[in-house]
């Protein structure tokens, strides 16, 4: 599993705007969108389309 602790919770995907929480919710990853909520990833950034 990859190690968040050391990553940008909160990068943004430079195509899309996405951020690993966006990819993580799509893909119905309980574990690790809570895993980035913990690490304080913003629930309030929005991909390029809005």
């Amino acid at each position: 599993m990859f190690d968040y602790r050391e990553s940008d919770v909160n990068a943004r995907d430079p195509d899309s705007g996405r951020t690993p929480l966006h990819f993580a919710v799509e893909n119905s990853d309980c574990e690790v969108v809570e895993q980035l909520l913990e690490r304080g990833a913003d629930v309030d950034v929005q991909d390029s389309g809005g």
